[in-house]
């Protein structure tokens, strides 16, 4: 009996292009981390204990973290990113790929060849009513914000200050802490900013999707072209939706950036919290930017539409980091004016700024949550015809008061 792949190949007699897809941006990330943990172990040492003490280890004069006679300071820096370094190295030998698309009369094929198991999908015609290709694939590459931006200022916060210090005899540990930190921080632009590409088949049951990542420029436009697939208009409305999700990351990256380096405005938590949730929603809005990033969908049935929406949707890290935000910034600037007690000119117009924005990141959060920006040209209609909608912006907005209140109720 003919193999299955030998069939579906010799039946790709048609249309097809090929594409070598290797997650470049992981793979440089994975190694920049991965050198710059074992530079750490190198130049700190990873000595446990006390020095000069039976311990785990050599001390080559570093200095301890955490704890004097604690670890090396290489296993606080350099410890998670080479880990992570190690797995995504991995990664991408087993996500490089070459990839084959291919049409005939009645089937779409795509063909995918890793290192030792090649795969086939066949998908009937018939029964595909959307296809779409977008640039914004594997969104939980996302997680790495949450995990390398806050330990990467962490590590600069502490490591910048180290240089010049009187009592150490050399500058080893802040530079190596300075190099660990911005490389933290340049792998997670690496990442996020570089597009997956997704090309996702969908019927009225089932949907298929596949990532990749073309390593030639043709690749970008070769799948569009041989679907027909054209680029997806955008409204005005989604540009506002997007706009004001970039100035409110960016409003909270410089309140934060604020906080951290002159010890104003924000504490060091609210700080931390803001700058990365706000580099999260500059990147979220680049990476929808159809301008930038580009869309492309295709419909086999013109019947299929896409209907509006108006319930707000969050990822799981909005919910996370609006939360965090809400919280920190509403206990600062209550504890702010119940601590108040110096008359000093310079206090008072801090708490001033301090309250100002506050009540706008309160605003900023409410009509993030609430209102579908995207759509704001029904915004009016629906608030005047729909009971509803009505209801659910009362509702979320007496729930935020709602914590405010139970945050004072705390406090006092």
């Amino acid at each position: 009996m003919e193999n299955r792949i030998t069939y579906l190949k010799r039946r790709s007699s048609g249309e097809s292009t090929t594409i070598l897809s290797i997650p470049w941006s992981y793979l440089i990330t994975g190694l920049a981390f991965f050198i710059i943990g074992i530079l750490d172990f190198k130049f700190l040492g990873y000595h446990i204990g006390h020095p000069g003490e039976d311990g785990i280890g050599t001390h080559i004069g570093q200095g301890s973290a955490v704890f004097l006679g604690g670890i090396s300071f290489a296993w606080t820096i350099g410890l998670a990113p080479l880990i992570v370094g190690a797995i995504m190295i991995v990664y991408c030998i087993y996500a490089s790929k070459q990839v084959t698309f291919s049409l005939t009369d009645e089937s779409y094929l795509i063909q995918e060849r890793r290192l030792l198991f090649p795969f086939v999908t066949e998908l009937n015609k018939s029964s595909i009513r959307e296809i779409k290709h977008t640039n914004t694939g594997l969104k939980l590459r996302h997680v790495w914000i949450l995990l390398f931006i806050p330990i990467g200022i962490r590590v600069l916060q502490f490591g910048i200050p180290l240089f010049g210090e009187h009592l150490s005899h050399d500058d080893i540990l802040p530079t190596m802490m300075l190099l660990t930190g911005i490389i933290n921080i340049l792998g997670v632009f690496l990442t996020v900013l570089v597009p997956t590409h997704t090309l996702t088949f969908r019927s009225d049951t089932k949907k298929y999707s596949i990532n990749y990542l073309p390593v030639s420029l043709d690749g970008n436009k070769s799948v569009p072209q041989m679907f027909d697939l054209v680029k997806e208009s955008h409204s005005r409305e989604k540009n506002l939706s997007l706009n004001f999700r970039m100035l409110g990351g960016i409003g909270l990256i410089l309140f934060s950036a604020i906080g951290l380096s002159l010890e104003f405005l924000w504490g060091t938590d609210l700080s931390m919290v803001g700058i990365t949730y706000g580099i999260f929603l500059v990147f979220q809005s680049f990476q929808q930017d159809t301008e930038i990033f580009g869309y492309f969908t295709g419909y086999n049935n013109k019947d299929s539409q896409r209907g509006g929406n108006k319930s707000k949707k969050l990822s799981f890290i909005d919910v996370i980091a609006i939360g965090l935000l809400f919280y920190l910034s509403t206990l600062e600037f209550i504890w702010g004016w119940v601590y108040f007690a110096t008359p000093n000119a310079l206090l008072i117009m801090e708490m001033i700024c301090v309250t100002i924005i506050w009540l706008g990141v309160v605003f900023w959060i409410f009509v993030y949550i609430t209102v579908p920006i995207n759509q704001m040209k029904h915004l009016k209609e629906w608030i005047k015809n729909d009971k509803k909608f009505r209801i659910q912006l009362i509702v979320r907005g007496l729930g935020i008061l709602l914590c405010i209140i139970l945050l004072l109720v705390k406090i006092f």
